[in-house]
């Protein structure tokens, strides 16, 4: 099972900082790794940390500093994946994330 929000929303120039989490019922130790948009932009790519983990319970950090070049319409969505490393059959756990980045509101004087 994998263990974080489904959904984040915040305004451009803020930081997102989550922990991602994985465990198994049966205590499989598992594989997370994680995927998509945020961590394969040009401009100020979010992170985790680290890349892979492994464990009965493991643990990664997800990073992103947005920028104004983040804003757009639609979310943008990270897919994590949780793999059990049970016998005679691996399972495996899929999350989507979506994230939303926003423009701030206007000031007006």
């Amino acid at each position: 099972m994998i263990q974080c929000d489904d959904q984040y929303c915040l305004v451009a120039g803020e930081q997102l900082d989550f922990v991602i989490s994985a465990s198994d019922p049966d205590g499989d130790n598992e594989t997370l790794t994680v995927s998509g948009a945020p961590l394969e932009l040009a401009i100020s790519p979010a992170m985790v940390n680290p890349e892979t983990a492994f464990g009965l319970q493991p643990q990664m950090e997800f990073l992103w500093n947005t920028t104004y070049a983040h804003i757009r319409n639609n979310p943008y969505q990270v897919v994590i994946h949780a793999k059990d490393d049970g016998t005679p059959v691996s399972l495996t756990n899929v999350k989507t994330v979506t994230i939303n980045v926003m423009a701030p509101k206007v000031q007006c004087r």
